[in-house]
């Protein structure tokens, strides 16, 4: 009996299985991703060294070092601000106590099991047996999607692995539990530096919730998507906040979404790598069709597609079903996501996104529209893992779509075989004259090909004659224009009329040909007499499963491969370095006054001789004086080139501080709520509001 227990529990957990041995391996091999793995290590290395060197919280980052040229970095050196770093997730207290990158790489652990028990608990509510949830747990924990991400340093990306619980949320029937459930998954997603990620399912949200008040024919799923958001923004306030005050004017140029050529070849063909040695694998990942790059837009959809090509006509069989055990108006909600999955598939197309968010960020001037996401291909990502609910929920309607394609095809291949063995009878009585028509025909092409160069010679000597005013009357019609074109057109369009006959005459001999042979070869006993199909053949359920798993796991293979390209130790370690100063007005030779940082405040040393003079961050945007406080008969903030300059009016001690009241207000404000937010769910729980 326990034998059979654990069978079964293999059965429905492998591929979950195989997807955590792979994470495993990720976390204890000694090696991590490339490209964007230095900026994520480095804000990790910053925010350690603020709270355990210094003794305070992360807010400025006074120098940048090497995550110079990084857009959130260079737009504002307010670290809290930050939309992409991990500053406020949960998780943060284990950065304390590992490595940057060992912590990272946990974190990565952390959020597929968060992945999978999200998964589990999606699978309890729909009442799933273990072949739909085996379904879904390969098509998103199998998909390339989030370890191709993380092995190019987009760290941000585990927050999909979140996908299951907003689901998990949006389905349930408690209003409560539907709008506060959701807030917080986005809520978290926020804090996490997942601000892509937030945007794609807070839109994906808005559109399951206008569906399915449109199906469901009930304005409360527009107003649960409302209260979800909110609940969102007060949650993650501190996120929000800081964000909005450095990025509200912040906007980037739009990239190209898909073209259907690109979609199409990344969707199909799974990616595949062949380098001597992972040094050599940006060769392998840095192709761009038409503008998106490889690296970020290839998106491998596998057997997924094909589901999604004839998903109208597997829902429209599961009506006729009509399965009495489901939900009433579970089946309206899986149409409300099959559109909502539908429709931001569409955004990922190139053009759409740009102009709708470009004319709704117009009319409100808010810039920060167009800067939240200017990747309009990533939309493709949300409805993949949108369809891959869609097909595991329909996935049995689907075993039953593809045996009627099935005998359906075989219906119509023996039709086609007893028309065939009728139309060889027809050739059999009647091979006496396609063995002369055949003959023929291959007697003309040998006789053509024999002749076609003196053919051709006769033909291009009437040519000359026409142009020596000596040519027959028939050549000298057919070449009217003769005074104006030279000969050697002529003599071109001869050879490739001559080519052109001799193509025809070889087709139409094949045809005859092969029209005689099956005349010959057919056996007047060979054709039976017509017998009803006694049974269906039914498709193994093993085989589509195993067109879904095994080019996902192809493809997750690879990218896995990816993630562990580089060593660990030559990530280089962020340095406290002083801020990068200099001299306004060729003041050159004067001396740069002692520094003294921390990542709350700044410290400077000023002489007499600095009186008047001004002094200028380069690294700092003016704009981030709205997060300092100075003394300002000592010191007046000034601009050059957009920079932060103090002008210095009196010489001793200049202190500058980092204002912390509106963070420390925002979390005070966001930690009431994460308390009001749990107590509510523990009473859900409880089924003590209805």
């Amino acid at each position: 009996m326990e034998l059979i227990k654990r069978s079964n529990l293999y059965r429905e957990h492998r591929y979950s299985l195989i997807a955590f041995i792979a994470i495993l391996i990720f976390l204890f091999y000694p090696n991590i991703g490339i490209y964007d793995w230095i900026k994520e290590v480095q804000y990790c290395d910053f925010i350690k060294l603020s709270i355990l060197d210094h003794k305070v919280f992360p807010m400025f980052m006074w120098n940048n070092g090497l995550l110079a040229g990084y857009p959130a970095v260079d737009q504002s050196a307010f670290f809290v601000s930050n939309p992409e770093s991990l500053l406020f997730s949960p998780f943060i207290p284990l950065l304390l106590i590992l490595p940057s990158a060992v912590f990272l790489k946990l974190l990565v652990l952390i959020h597929f099991l968060i992945g999978w028990a999200g998964i589990q608990a999606l699978s309890k509510t729909c009442g799933w047996q273990a072949r739909r949830a085996r379904i879904f747990s390969a098509l998103f924990l199998f998909s390339p999607i989030i370890i191709q991400h993380i092995a190019i340093g987009y760290l941000p990306w585990i927050n999909l692995y979140f996908f299951p619980w907003l689901l998990y949320f949006l389905l349930q029937d408690n209003f409560h539990k539907k709008w506060l459930g959701s807030g917080i998954v986005l809520a978290v997603m926020l804090l996490q530096g997942g601000l892509h990620v937030f945007v794609w399912l807070g839109i994906f949200t808005a559109f399951f919730g206008l569906f399915q008040a449109i199906f469901r024919k009930d304005a409360k799923s527009l107003l649960s998507f409302l209260l979800s958001v909110l609940s969102a923004c007060v949650l993650a306030l501190p996120r929000v906040l800081t964000s909005f005050q450095s990025f509200g004017t912040f906007g980037q140029n739009f990239f190209s979404g898909y073209s259907l050529r690109a979609f199409i070849n990344w969707a199909v063909i799974p990616p595949f790598f062949t380098p001597s040695t992972m040094d050599d694998i940006e060769f392998f990942i840095e192709e761009y069709i038409d503008g998106v790059p490889y690296w970020d837009g290839n998106l491998f959809w596998g057997f997924l597609l094909i589901c999604v090509i004839v998903l109208p006509f597997v829902i429209r069989l599961s009506f006729k079903n009509k399965d009495k055990s489901e939900i009433a108006g579970r089946k309206l909600d899986i149409l409300a996501l099959t559109a909502s999955s539908v429709l931001i598939l569409l955004l990922s197309f190139d053009g759409l996104y740009q102009k709708g968010i470009s004319f709704i960020s117009d009319m409100i001037h808010l810039p920060a529209l167009k800067g939240m996401e200017k990747y309009p291909f990533r939309f493709a990502i949300i409805a993949y893992y949108g369809f891959s609910f869609v097909v595991a929920w329909y996935w049995e309607d689907f075993l039953d779509f593809f045996t009627r394609m099935l005998n359906q095809a075989r219906k119509l291949a023996l039709i086609f075989w007893e028309s065939f063995l009728r139309f060889s009878a027809a050739l059999h009585l009647h091979q006496r004259i396609f063995t002369w028509l055949g003959g023929i025909l291959v007697c003309l092409c040998l006789a053509f090909l024999a002749l076609k160069s003196s053919i051709l010679g006769w033909i291009n000597s009437q040519i000359i004659l026409v142009y020596a005013e000596q040519g027959a009357k028939l050549f000298t019609d057919m070449m009217e224009h003769a005074g104006t074109i030279p000969p050697a057109y002529y003599f071109t369009k001869a050879e490739t009329l001559l080519s052109a006959s001799n193509r025809i005459l070889v087709f139409v001999t094949v045809i005859f040909v092969s029209l005689w042979l099956l005349g010959v070869t057919y056996k007047p006993g060979s054709q039976r007499s017509k017998k009803p199909i006694l049974h269906e053949i039914n498709i193994p359920p093993w085989l589509p499963e195993t067109l879904v798993v095994l080019p996902l796991l192809l493809a997750f293979g690879m990218w896995w491969r990816v993630s562990l390209a580089t060593p660990q130790e030559l990530f280089p370690e962020f340095i406290m370095q002083v801020p990068i100063v200099n001299w306004a007005g060729g003041s050159g030779s004067l001396k740069i006054p002692d520094i003294k940082h921390s990542p709350l405040s700044l410290e400077l040393e000023v002489n007499e001789e600095m009186t008047g003079k001004t002094l200028v961050f380069s690294q700092i945007p003016i704009q981030d004086t709205r997060y300092l406080e100075w003394e300002a008969e000592k010191v007046i903030f000034t601009e050059k080139e957009g920079k932060i300059a103090l002008k210095i009016k009196q010489p001793g001690l200049i202190s500058i501080q980092v204002k912390t009241l509106s963070v420390i207000i925002s979390a005070a404000i966001a930690a009431a709520g994460w308390a009001v937010s749990g107590w509510i769910m523990l009473r859900l729980g409880n089924k003590k509001i209805l």
